[in-house]
C-alpha cells in the first residue's frame, strides 16, 4: 500500500501544478459571480475544511448582473436541455431501420422509462443543474457517477477547487482527484471502522464523530491489469481513497469500476487541455469587473451629493455637531458671520456617460451568458408561435450555441446515459435485447427544447427548395420529377422531432400508393367496360332502328 499511496500522491502533487495557470482566473469568478460558493480553496496555501466554510461575500458583490445571468444560464440549459418534466431522448440503432420492428421498438422505449425513472427518483437533475452553472462560470464541471442501494444510481457533483483533472490521448478528462471534507463517522460508515486511519479509529472510540478531516479520492485509467480476467483487480478504471494527513501505509480503499464513472463537461476544448478553455464567464469577466467598479464609484457620487465633505472654522474641532435633519449646530456671530459649516465643493455629478456605459456592459454580460435566447423561449407565448418562427428570430445566437450544445452531449449527456443503462441493465431492471440487434449499438437521439430548435434551423432551405420548385412546376411540371417527396419528408420530420408514429414509413406509403394504382386501374378498366358496353348497346339500338325502318319502308 505504501508504494501504491505514493505513487498518487506524486500524480497528485504533479496535477495540483498543472491546475494554477486556471487558478486566478476561477477566483477573479468567485469574486464577481458565484460569490458564496468559497468552500473549496484553490491552492494548497489555504487548505480548510468544511468547518472553515467562507461566509456570505454577496454584500462585498455591489452588481449582480453576472450572477443573475448565471442563474438564467443554468436554469435555461437545464430545462432546454434535460426537463425533467419531459422526454428529452429517445434510445436508437446504429443501423438505421432496425429499430422500426414492432418488438425491437418495444425494448428500446421499454429501456427508455427505466432510464427516466432511475433519473427521476435520485439526485441526477439535481447534479446535472449545477453542473449547467459550474461549467458556465468556469468552463468545466466533473462528477462521480455511481451504483447506489437505495437510487440505483447517484451523482456526486464536484464544486471548482476541489478537484484535478489529466486528460488522456485522445483529450479527455479521465483522471481525477479529489479532495473532499467529511466528518468522522461519514469516513467510517462507507469504508469500515477496519480500514481507517489509528488516528481516525481513536476519535471514533471517543465519540468525536463530527470531526472533520479531508480525503482524497482519485480515479483513473489502470495501467497494469490483465484485460481477460474481470476481477475489481483488472477493471478499467482505479478507485483509491486516503486520508490526506494520515501515515504513508495508511489507505482506505482501493477498488475498480467500468467506464464512465467519471463523467466531465466542458464547454469549450483545446487540443489536450483537461479544463474546459472558454465560457461565459471567463468572457464576461472584464465586463463584470468594470460594472463592480462603477456601482462603486456611483454609490461613492450619491453618497457624495446626499453626504458631502464639510469644511468649517477652527472654533467649531471641539464643538458638538448635529448633521441629521432638523438638527442644529450652535455656533458663536462670529463664526455664523464667516460662513459657518459648509461643503468643500458643490457635487453636481454628470453620471450619464457612466449610466450609459454601465447598460452597455450588462447587455454584453447577458450576451455571454446567452440571457437574451433562453428568455426568448420562457417570455413568448407558445400558443401563438411556432418552433420554426422563434428560430428564425433568433437563428443567429442558436448557430452559435450549437458547438456547446453538441460537446455537453458528448461529454455529459452521452456517458451519462450509456452508465444508467449499464447499471440498470446488470441490475435486471432492463430486459437483455433481442437477439436480432445484440452486438449492435445503441444510439441516443437528443429530443430536448433545445436539440430540437437546433434542428429547426435545416427546416428553412427546405422550404425554401420546395417552394423554388414549386414556383418553376408552374412554368414547367417537369421540375416536380426532381423532388423526391419521400425524401423530403423524411428530413423534414426529423428536423423537427416530430413523432415518428405520426408518419408512415416508405414501404407503408408505397403499399397504399400501389392499392390507389390498382383502384384507379380498375376504376378505368370498370369504365372502359361501361363504355364499350354502352357503345354497342348504342349500335345495337341503332341496328334494330335500322331494320325496323328497312320493313316499315316495305324494302326488306
Amino acid at each position: 500500500m505504501h508504494e501504491l499511496r505514493d505513487s498518487l500522491e506524486k500524480e497528485f502533487a504533479k496535477l495540483k501544478v498543472e491546475r494554477n495557470i486556471w487558478e486566478d482566473a476561477w477566483r477573479e469568478v468567485r469574486q464577481h459571480v458565484r460569490t458564496t460558493r468559497h468552500r473549496y480553496p484553490l491552492n494548497d496555501r489555504d487548505v480548510r475544511t468544511m468547518n472553515d466554510r467562507d461566509p456570505d461575500t454577496t454584500l462585498d458583490l455591489l452588481d449582480t448582473t453576472a450572477r443573475k445571468a448565471s442563474k438564467v444560464l443554468r436554469s435555461g440549459l437545464h430545462e432546454g436541455m434535460t426537463s425533467p418534466s419531459r422526454p428529452w431522448f429517445k434510445l436508437g440503432l446504429d443501423e438505421p431501420g432496425l429499430d422500426d420492428r414492432d418488438d425491437i421498438a418495444l425494448w428500446l422505449h421499454g429501456a427508455e422509462r427505466v432510464i427516466r425513472e432511475m433519473f427521476r427518483g435520485s439526485n441526477v437533475y439535481a447534479a446535472l443543474q449545477q453542473g449547467y452553472g459550474e461549467v458556465g462560470d468556469y468552463g468545466t464541471h466533473p462528477m462521480f457517477v455511481n451504483r447506489d442501494f437505495e437510487d440505483v444510481i447517484r451523482c456526486y457533483s464536484m464544486e471548482i477547487g476541489e478537484y484535478w483533472l489529466a486528460a488522456d490521448e485522445r483529450g479527455l478528462p479521465k483522471t481525477c482527484y479529489r479532495r473532499v471534507s467529511m466528518t468522522v463517522d461519514q469516513v467510517v460508515r462507507e469504508f469500515g471502522l477496519e480500514n481507517v486511519s489509528q488516528t481516525l479509529r481513536n476519535s471514533y472510540d471517543q465519540s468525536n464523530y463530527h470531526t472533520v478531516l479531508n480525503v482524497v479520492r482519485a480515479v483513473r485509467p489502470r495501467r497494469d491489469r490483465d484485460p481477460g480476467k474481470a476481477d475489481i483487480a483488472n477493471m478499467p478504471v482505479m478507485v483509491a481513497a486516503w486520508e490526506e494527513a494520515s501515515n504513508k501505509d495508511d489507505i482506505l480503499g482501493v477498488g475498480g469500476a467500468q467506464e464512465g464513472v467519471l463523467n466531465v463537461a466542458r464547454w469549450e476544448t483545446a487540443g489536450y487541455e483537461p479544463y474546459g478553455t472558454v465560457c461565459p464567464g471567463l468572457d464576461a469577466l472584464a465586463d463584470t469587473r468594470q460594472l463592480q467598479y462603477y456601482a462603486l464609484r456611483k454609490a461613492e457620487a450619491i453618497d457624495q451629493a446626499l453626504r458631502p465633505a464639510m469644511m468649517a472654522p477652527a472654533s467649531l474641532y471641539a464643538s458638538e455637531k448635529e448633521f441629521f435633519p432638523g438638527g442644529v449646530t450652535y455656533v458663536d456671530d462670529v463664526t455664523l458671520q464667516r460662513g459657518g459649516l459648509k461643503p468643500i465643493f458643490e457635487a453636481r455629478f454628470d453620471m450619464k456617460p457612466m449610466l450609459e456605459d454601465t447598460h452597455e456592459q450588462r447587455l454584453r454580460v447577458d450576451s455571454d451568458y446567452h440571457v437574451d435566447l433562453f428568455r426568448m423561449f420562457t417570455d413568448l407565448d407558445r400558443r401563438l408561435i411556432t418552433a420554426e418562427e422563434i428560430i428564425r428570430r433568433h437563428e443567429e445566437k442558436m448557430i452559435m450555441l450549437g458547438p456547446v450544445l453538441d460537446l455537453l452531449g458528448r461529454e455529459r449527456l452521452q456517458p451519462l446515459i450509456s452508465r444508467a443503462f449499464n447499471i440498470a441493465h446488470e441490475g435486471g431492471l432492463i430486459e437483455d435485447a433481442p437477439e436480432d440487434i445484440q452486438g449492435h449499438r445503441l444510439q441516443v437521439e437528443y429530443i430536448s427544447t433545445l436539440a430540437q430548435a437546433l434542428r429547426a434551423i435545416g427546416v428553412g432551405p427546405i422550404e425554401r427548395t420546395i417552394g423554388f420548385i414549386g414556383t418553376l412546376a408552374e412554368l414547367d411540371q417537369s421540375a416536380l420529377h426532381r423532388l423526391d417527396v419521400d425524401e423530403s419528408i423524411d428530413e423534414f420530420t426529423n428536423l423537427i422531432g416530430a413523432p415518428p408514429a405520426m408518419v408512415r414509413s416508405r414501404d407503408a406509403a408505397n403499399e397504399l400508393r400501389q392499392e390507389e394504382a390498382d383502384a384507379a386501374a380498375q376504376a378505368q378498366m370498370m369504365q372502359q367496360v361501361q363504355s364499350g358496353a354502352q357503345s354497342a348497346k348504342l349500335i345495337s339500338e341503332a341496328s334494330e332502328r335500322g331494320a325496323g325502318a328497312i320493313q316499315r319502308a316495305g324494302l326488306g
